[in-house]
C-alpha cells in the first residue's frame, strides 16, 4: 500500500491536475467509480488506485491527495487516445469556459450520435471537472483539440449548424454536419458565423438564452436521426 503523498507515483498522478503535464505526459485523470467504469471500457489505463485491494492500494489521505479533494474511493490515470477519422456528425465546441457545461455536453453527445467534439480554445477537454461531468461517457468520444482554422479544414464538406441566441430553426441538415456551440456569454465567434451553413437556435419566451449544454443538447436531439 503506498502511504506517503511524496511517492514518486504519487506526486506524478497529482501534477495531471495541471493542463501542461497533462500535455507532457499525454494523460490524464479519471476521478470516481462510475467515471473509472466507462473509462476502462474504451480508454486505456496507465495506473489505477483504490483504498482498498481493487487495483493499486493506497492510504485515503493519498487518494485525497490524488484527487484534488475530490471525495473518490478510486482514481485512474489513462492516455490519451489518439485522434481518428471524422464521422458524419460533429460537436465542435468553441471557447467554452465551464468544465460542467463541457462534460455535460459530452454526455448528450454520446446519447444523440455525436461522436466526435472538435475543441477550439477554452477549456482543456481533459480537465478532471470536464470528464467529472461527462459521468465518465467521455472516453466514448473522438476528441480533436484544434485551432480554428485547423477545424474547418478538417470539417471541409460538412454542413456547419451555427447556433445563435433567439434564432429561427431553418431546414434540417444533411449529415455530414457540424453543430457549432460557442462561448457562454459571446457565443460563436464573427469568424464562425461566417461560415456558410445554417442558423440554428432555440425560441424562448421570458429569457434570453439558455444555457450552453441546455441548449446544445436540445439541438442535438433534434438532430439524433438526422
Amino acid at each position: 500500500m503506498i502511504t506517503s503523498v511524496q511517492n514518486p507515483l504519487v506526486k506524478s498522478t497529482t501534477k495531471l491536475h495541471q493542463k501542461k503535464y497533462r500535455d507532457q505526459m499525454s494523460s490524464y485523470l479519471v476521478i470516481g467509480e462510475h467515471e473509472l467504469g466507462e473509462a476502462l471500457k474504451y480508454g486505456k489505463a496507465r495506473h489505477l488506485f483504490s483504498i482498498d485491494d481493487t487495483y493499486q492500494k493506497v492510504s485515503p489521505h493519498v487518494m485525497k491527495k490524488m484527487t484534488g479533494g475530490i471525495k473518490s474511493n478510486v482514481l485512474g490515470v489513462f492516455e490519451k487516445p489518439k485522434p481518428k477519422a471524422l464521422k458524419e456528425k460533429v460537436l465542435v465546441c468553441e471557447n467554452l469556459q465551464d468544465p460542467g457545461n463541457m462534460g455535460t455536453l459530452m454526455r448528450s453527445a454520446v446519447g444523440f450520435g455525436f461522436n466526435d467534439v472538435i475543441c477550439i480554445g477554452g477549456v482543456d477537454p481533459y480537465h478532471p471537472k470536464v470528464i467529472s461531468s461527462s459521468e465518465g461517457y467521455f472516453s466514448h468520444l473522438n476528441i480533436l483539440v484544434l485551432k480554428f482554422e485547423d477545424a474547418v479544414r478538417a470539417l471541409d464538406g460538412y454542413h456547419h449548424v451555427l447556433t445563435q441566441p433567439g434564432s429561427v430553426k431553418h431546414s434540417i441538415p444533411q449529415k455530414p454536419l457540424a453543430l457549432w456551440l460557442g462561448n457562454e456569454g459571446q457565443g460563436l465567434t464573427q469568424d464562425a458565423l461566417g461560415l456558410k451553413g445554417t442558423s440554428w437556435g432555440i425560441q424562448t419566451g421570458t429569457i434570453e438564452s439558455l444555457n450552453v449544454a441546455v441548449a446544445g443538447s436540445i439541438i442535438m436531439h433534434a438532430l439524433k436521426d438526422v
